[in-house]
C-alpha cells in the first residue's frame, strides 16, 4: 500500500494546483528501498526509498514531486540526453529552481534543504540549460566538492538528462510507462489547463509562460543549434593524444638517450555535413541551415573548414568547403540518410562531429556512428533517433 504521507502530498498539490493532476497521476510509483531518495525516469515512473518518508515533511514531498514533474514537463530527458549525465542534471535543476524559488515559499510544498540554484555557482537567473551546462563547464572546481544526493541537487534520474540510472527499470517493463507520444498528451493537456486557471491568479508565472509557450511555440532554433554545436565540438575538441609533431617540453629535463619523447596535443575536430537533398526539401531553409553550421564553426574558431555531403538515396557530392556559397545541392530522388552518415564515417580525417540536415522522412542507422550527431530538422518530420541529438527549425527561418 502506497504510503500516506506520499498520498498526502499528491493530495496536497492536486488541490492546490489542480492543473497539476493528469501529470500527477500518470506517474507511477515504484518502491526502491536503499534508493535513499525520490526519483524520476523518462517514463514518468517515480521511484522513492521508504525511508525517505521518515525523513521528509509532506510538504518537502509535494515540492519534489513538483521539482520532478518540471523535468518532464520542459523536456529535459530529450533536450540532454547527449550530454555528460551528472553536470546536465544540476544544469536542468538550475533552470527549474531559479523559476520555483519564489512559488516554493508558500507554506503548502517545499523542498528538501540544500536545493542547488544559480546563485550558488554564483550565476544569472532565467538561462536554459544547456546554457547553464556551458557556464559548469568552465567552473567545474564547484561541481566536484558537490553530494549530489536529492532532487533540486543533481539526482533527480533519467527525467532530468534522458540517461538511464543503474537503478531505474527498463522501458518495458511490467510497471507501467509513459511513451513520448503520451507524454506529449500530458504536458498539452497541463498547459490547457493552465491557460485556463491563469485568470483565477493561482499559477506562477513561470508555468504561465511555459503554458502559453506551449500552446503558441516558437523556438529560438538558431540559438538552441548553436548550444549544441559549442558543446559537441567542445567535447570532441576535448580529446588529447601524444604526438610527435612536436617534441615535448620535458625533453631536456627527462632526456633518455637519443629518445625523443611525444607531446600532448589537442587535436582540432573535423566536422561533417550530410545534407538531404532530395526532392521534398526547400531550398531556401536548406541553404540557411547550412549557413548556420557554418557561422558557428567560425565564431568558434574552427577554420579549417568543413565536408559538406550531398545526400538523397546516394551521395551525390562529397566537397570540403570553407564558404557556404561552395556547397553543391545535387540529388533530389528518394531518401536515405544513413548511407551519407556511412560515408561520413569512412572520411579521412574521420570527423569526430556530424551534423545532419534532413526533412526527417528517412530511415537512420540502428547503430550509432563513432561521433556525436546532430540532427537539423526541418519542417514537421519525424524526429531523429534516440542517439542522436534533434533540432527543429521552420522553413519560414
Amino acid at each position: 500500500m502506497l504510503n500516506e504521507k506520499f498520498q498526502a502530498a499528491r493530495a496536497r498539490l492536486v488541490h492546490t494546483r489542480p492543473y497539476l493532476a493528469t501529470a500527477i497521476y500518470a506517474m507511477v510509483p515504484v518502491e526502491k528501498p536503499g534508493l535513499g531518495t525520490m526519483a524520476v525516469d523518462e517514463f514518468w515512473r517515480i521511484y522513492y526509498d521508504p525511508a525517505i518518508f521518515e525523513q521528509w515533511s509532506v510538504e518537502e514531498i509535494a515540492g519534489v514531486i513538483y521539482h520532478e514533474i518540471l523535468h518532464l514537463v520542459r523536456i529535459h530527458p530529450e533536450r540532454l540526453r547527449s550530454y555528460e549525465k551528472n553536470i546536465a542534471n544540476i544544469a536542468a535543476d538550475l533552470e527549474i529552481n531559479d523559476d520555483i524559488e519564489a512559488d516554493l515559499r508558500s507554506t503548502d510544498l517545499k523542498l528538501p534543504q540544500g536545493v542547488l540554484l544559480p546563485k550558488t555557482f554564483d550565476l544569472p537567473d532565467r538561462l536554459l540549460a544547456e546554457e547553464y551546462y556551458e557556464l559548469l563547464l568552465k567552473n567545474t572546481v564547484k561541481i566536484k566538492g558537490l553530494t549530489l544526493s536529492s532532487p533540486g541537487m543533481g539526482r533527480c534520474g533519467s527525467c532530468a538528462t534522458g540517461q538511464s540510472e543503474d537503478w531505474e527499470l527498463p522501458e518495458l517493463h511490467s510497471e507501467r510507462s509513459v511513451g513520448q507520444a503520451e507524454g506529449e498528451i500530458i504536458r498539452r493537456d497541463m498547459a490547457q489547463q493552465i491557460v485556463a486557471s491563469a485568470g483565477q491568479g493561482n499559477v506562477p508565472e513561470h508555468l504561465a509562460r511555459w503554458a502559453k509557450e506551449k500552446l503558441t511555440p516558437k523556438i529560438d532554433w538558431r540559438k538552441e543549434l548553436a548550444s549544441v554545436m559549442r558543446n559537441a565540438v567542445a567535447s570532441a575538441s576535448g580529446s588529447v593524444d601524444y604526438s610527435f609533431s612536436r617534441p615535448s617540453r620535458r625533453q631536456g629535463q627527462h632526456k633518455i638517450g637519443d629518445i625523443i619523447l611525444p607531446a600532448m596535443i589537442r587535436p582540432v575536430p573535423e566536422v561533417a555535413v550530410v545534407v538531404d537533398t532530395s526532392g521534398s526539401i526547400n531550398d531556401q531553409t536548406l541553404a540557411m541551415a547550412i549557413t548556420e553550421v557554418s557561422g558557428i564553426l567560425k565564431k568558434g574558431g574552427l577554420k579549417q573548414g568543413l565536408t559538406v555531403l550531398a545526400v538523397d538515396a546516394a551521395v551525390h557530392s562529397c566537397k570540403r568547403i570553407f564558404d557556404p556559397r561552395q556547397v553543391l545541392l545535387a540529388g533530389g530522388g528518394g531518401t536515405n540518410m544513413g548511407i551519407g552518415i556511412e560515408a561520413a564515417t569512412k572520411l579521412r580525417p574521420r570527423p569526430q562531429v556530424i551534423v545532419v540536415i534532413t526533412d526527417g522522412y528517412t530511415g537512420w542507422p540502428v547503430v550509432p556512428p563513432p561521433a556525436k550527431t546532430i540532427i537539423v530538422l526541418i519542417g514537421n518530420g519525424p524526429k531523429g533517433p534516440d542517439w542522436a541529438k534533434t533540432i527543429k527549425i521552420e522553413g519560414d527561418g
